[in-house]
């Protein structure tokens, strides 16, 4: 549904370049670190910044030299642009009413929209007064009332509440699915990407550097750099001795079981969500640790554990987190799961001074 063959831009020192295909009713993940491109890749789909080469196909359509209004994409800015001296009616029909639809028509398809939403009851309001929430279901119902073929949106829950954003993404994904829309999602948040993506991309300083499912990118990250932009734990330098399944990396304070590709100088990712912190004692071949922090969330708790002077983190749900009562100052030992240790290939390898926590 959306094709985009070797597009370049540039804005002031910063360039992008991207190769990327979104399938067609697809919902698709683009994140990022801020600063990466996310959207600026954005606004060139949509035809608002000029492009030096490359292509753009909306639907099997070349669409990279047509006006905006012609490329049947539908748009959510990060601040949602609406209107503030028209009614929510009057914002969501507005695209339909440019396009040159009847009073009719602009009427069905803002009641439809926000029937789906769950702002119908908002449609004779103004803009000024609702909520943040509210304003993002206007702004997607606007955008999706002239039946887009592409739906972009960027960052569309990043200035809401943890509820309200939770909400949202609900209703991102329903909507997704019910209109069979190609969606294009902007976010530098992992929980926010896991909630709705079939796909995902990693941008870094313009350039796409991986591309596959949620599960594929937490499982095998292409490189160091897609593992601190995921936050799947922390990035360590040792040294690899032994052979066959002896084999061990040391560390600067600790050394854990060498996993296959690792040789001479290794670059290794230890999962926080494979570290289990349990009582001193137990746990053969712990890793003995203290607590330093411990970080509660939604789902899970992120626990950072010293060990001498690296510093590791272990992700645990919030039942078990719960029954172990960890606090700081807390001695642990840490076990590590089959799967916590990874290797990256060589050509990913750079030299790095002691570690680097993701």
């Amino acid at each position: 549904m959306i094709r985009v063959e070797d597009l370049r831009l540039r804005a002031g020192r910063f360039r992008l370049a991207v190769s990327l295909e979104v399938r067609a009713g697809e919902y698709f993940v683009l994140i990022g670190p801020s600063g990466a491109g996310k959207t600026l890749l954005l606004e060139s789909l949509c035809g608002l910044v000029g492009i030096l080469g490359g292509r753009i196909e909306i639907a099997g359509r070349d669409v990279t030299r047509r006006e905006p209004r012609e490329r049947h994409i539908g748009y959510v800015p990060q601040d949602g642009m609406l209107f503030p001296h028209l009614s929510v009616r009057d914002n969501i029909a507005f695209a339909l009413r440019a396009r040159g639809s009847g009073r009719a028509e602009c009427r069905r398809q803002a009641e439809r929209m926000s029937e789906m939403l769950g702002i119908r009851h908002l449609l004779d309001r103004g803009i000024r007064g609702l909520s943040g929430g509210e304003r993002q279901r206007v702004a997607l119902a606007r955008a999706l009332a002239r039946r887009p073929r592409v739906l972009l949106l960027d960052e569309p829950v990043s200035a809401l509440d943890e509820e309200t954003r939770d909400a949202i993404l609900l209703q991102l994904r329903q909507v997704q699915r019910a209109t069979g829309v190609t969606a294009l999602h902007v976010c530098h948040n992992l929980e926010e990407m896991l909630r709705v993506a079939d796909r995902v991309g990693v941008l870094r300083r313009g350039r796409l550097v991986q591309v596959g499912t949620p599960e594929e990118l937490r499982r095998r990250p292409a490189d160091p750099r897609v593992a601190r932009i995921l936050r799947l734990g922390t990035v360590l330098t040792g040294w690899t001795r032994g052979r066959g399944d002896e084999q061990q990396i040391d560390l600067r304070d600790f050394s854990v079981p060498a996993p296959p590709g690792a040789e001479g100088r290794s670059l290794v990712l230890i999962r926080s969500g494979e570290v289990r912190p349990v009582p001193p004692g137990q746990g053969k071949n712990g890793i003995r640790g203290v607590v330093r922090g411990v970080a509660i969330g939604e789902f899970s708790v992120m626990v950072e554990v010293a060990v001498g002077q690296t510093r590791l983190r272990a992700e645990l749900p919030r039942d078990e987190a719960d029954r172990l009562a960890l606090a700081e100052n807390q001695p642990v030992n840490l076990v590590l799961t089959p799967r916590a240790v990874q290797a990256f290939p060589r050509s990913s390898r750079r030299r790095l001074s002691g570690e680097t926590v993701v």
